[in-house]
């Protein structure tokens, strides 16, 4: 499983970086980035779906770290996307929109302090809620990812661990657009 996980990850990132550096308009390489990631995931959890895991350490590191891995870039893609989508074209505005989107993580951190301790610790009591799958309640969840659609493979905190990560990178993003005003 681990030699699947890095393969496939590699994989990503190599046509990720393709698309990154190729001629596409933003869109178009924004939905492309956004399929590959949402496949290269599809496919590791293909490979999940039969697999046991010898002990709770190891999932916890699974939904942790690697889970995360692949499912931060579909959160990240989305971002630009929805970004892309409904920037404002009026100059004017533009300020108050990349500042908006600046804020986003700044948010994210402020209504997830308790979950980013967590993530952010090593021997933190609550991590076996957040990252193992016996104890996932959906109902605790804001909606359903294209990523979670199969609740076996989810937790209380991967979503969240992917959702930290990409805004984090989304807030670089954000940076470079208010750098171009």
């Amino acid at each position: 499983m681990e030699h699947d996980c890095e393969r496939l990850y590699w994989e990503l990132r190599l046509d990720l970086e393709d698309y990154e550096k190729g001629g596409l308009p933003s869109i178009k390489k924004t939905e492309a980035c956004f399929k590959t990631a949402a496949k290269k995931w599809m496919e590791l959890a293909e490979i999940l779906s039969s697999y046991h895991f010898s002990s709770e350490e190891k999932e916890i590191h699974f939904f942790k770290t690697v889970k995360p891995k692949f499912t931060s870039e579909i959160e990240y893609y989305t971002l630009v996307y929805h970004a892309l989508l409904f920037q404002p074209v009026c100059s004017s505005s533009l300020l108050h929109f990349w500042g908006r989107e600046y804020g986003k993580l700044r948010r994210f951190k402020a209504a997830n302090k308790t979950f980013i301790n967590c993530y952010r610790s090593k021997g933190n009591p609550q991590t076996q809620y957040f990252f193992l799958r016996k104890y996932y309640n959906l109902r605790a969840v804001q909606f359903i990812r294209i990523y979670d659609s199969d609740v076996t493979l989810s937790t209380n905190g991967d979503w969240l661990a992917a959702k930290l990560i990409a805004l984090e990178k989304y807030r670089q993003y954000a940076v470079k657009n208010l750098e171009r005003i």
